[in-house]
């Protein structure tokens, strides 16, 4: 097969050729109308306090992350939720409209419980998830106290 027709290779085509057309288009439309220095001062603005906000959330993720697996609880959701802010993080980052739009829109939790369902909902459908039975469980192993009385050391 030949490489353009590949998935991956359309992914690549609209990741570093079509997105940054339409984030150039965005930002000349947007100065135009609003001016260019309001223009830049929003996609600035919008990059610091979405990072800021990014930061903070992403703080509060891994905290649940902790506490979870404290509690001995895999923690799918709040992980999924962990990326989805990073990956927020990055899209601020990135200057353009769309994708600072895209990552302040990750950022507010409904939109982000949206997007979490989708992606594991779409996972599950595509991998095997298999859970490990531990501790005395049926099928797991059991475990067994045990606590040494005499030891000797046996010369070479």
């Amino acid at each position: 097969m030949p490489p353009w027709e590949s998935r991956v290779f359309r992914i690549l085509i609209v990741l570093f050729v079509l997105l940054p057309i339409i984030e150039l288009t965005l930002i000349f439309k947007l100065g135009t109308w609003i001016g260019w220095i309001p223009t830049l001062l929003l996609v600035f603005g919008a990059g610091l306090a979405g990072a800021a906000i990014a930061r903070m959330q992403g703080f509060m993720a891994a905290v649940r992350v902790r506490q979870q697996l404290m509690h001995g609880v895999l923690p799918a959701s709040e992980m999924v939720d962990g990326l989805l802010i990073g990956l927020a993080g990055v899209l601020l980052i990135l200057p353009g409209i769309l994708s600072d739009v895209l990552g302040l829109s990750l950022l507010v939790p409904p939109v982000r419980v949206f997007v979490r369902r989708r992606l594991m909902t779409w996972f599950s459908q595509r991998f095997r998830i298999a859970h490990l039975a531990t501790g005395g469980r049926p099928g797991g192993d059991k475990i067994i106290d045990a606590r040494v009385i005499e030891t000797r050391v046996v010369p070479d």
